[in-house]
């Protein structure tokens, strides 16, 4: 058996490995499912403050889609800003910081206002309350999306695909709040199982992390041999420039090869390196 290579990456993460498609696909799905179902979750949970009128579920709505939006830019501009390491680290960060608010619930000792509009109040109750963790799951789609672009696989050039796990999470959210979850758990258990998903989440987020890094550090090493090796025969002038220099028939040029291997007898083993690393060739 030969050694392992430290610089390889698992074998679900390979291009011929089927395993990490199916992770970042089932990831994507599971973050739709939460951003759809702490939707309905969290307003049913303040309703009982300020009734259900619909100003509370206009406030909702707006907030939910201000905050989608804020995590979208965040994700756009951490993609331009940063690298991919940075990036999941930064992203990792705050999925970490959800811990702290779990489960879910309105925040305690808010006492709705009695004179005045009732609107900056319930904004902010929902930025206390849900605002971090609605934040880091609305942002783990695009993220996914960038970190599966740069693994070995073979749709990588090509990550929008992922969307369609998105929109089936979505879809299938909306439709399973009102039919399936509400009658079956209460708010409570709702709030704890909306926790474990995101539990879950986190930890398929650190293993993606890892083959997208895995994939780009490879890549790395990869492009700097190369260009290590294309520099070395610059520098040393093999054979080819000899040829370009005199321009000659076939059979002339091959009966300069004993006198090109004699002035540079670099040639065979610069060269042969560099060809086998996919750089210029004699």
């Amino acid at each position: 058996m030969g050694a392992a290579n430290p610089g390889a990456l698992p074998p679900a993460a390979s291009s011929e490995g089927g395993g990490v498609l199916p992770l970042f696909m089932a990831t994507i799905f599971l973050s739709a499912v939460l951003v759809f179902s702490v939707q309905p979750m969290f307003t049913k949970m303040v309703l009982p403050t300020l009734g259900g009128s619909p100003s509370v579920w206009n406030t909702a709505m707006l907030f939910f889609q201000t905050t989608l939006l804020v995590g979208y830019v965040y994700a756009h501009l951490t993609t331009r800003l940063l690298g991919l390491r940075r990036q999941a680290w930064l992203h990792l960060g705050v999925m970490v910081g959800v811990f702290v608010v779990l489960p879910i619930g309105a925040a305690a000792g808010w006492t709705p206002p009695v004179d005045g509009a009732p609107v900056p109040w319930l904004i902010s109750l929902f930025v206390v309350s849900v605002g971090l963790p609605f934040f880091a799951v609305a942002t783990n789609a695009p993220l996914l999306q960038r970190w599966f672009s740069h693994t070995r696989h073979s749709d990588a050039a090509d990550p929008y695909f992922l969307y369609g796990a998105s929109n089936l999470g979505s879809i299938l959210a909306l439709l399973a709040y009102p039919a399936v979850i509400e009658p079956v758990l209460g708010l409570q258990a709702q709030s704890w199982a909306w926790a474990s998903g995101l539990c879950r989440t986190g930890r398929a987020d650190w293993r993606l992390r890892g083959y997208s890094g895995a994939a780009l550090r490879r890549r790395r090493n990869r492009h700097g041999s190369r260009a290590r090796f294309n520099s070395r025969c610059r520098a040393k002038r093999p054979c080819r420039d000899v040829a370009e220099t005199f321009p000659l028939d076939g059979t002339s040029i091959c009966s300069l090869k004993p006198t090109a291997r004699r002035d540079y007898p670099h040639h065979n083993g610069c060269c042969g390196s560099a060809a086998a690393l996919g750089g210029t060739a004699c």
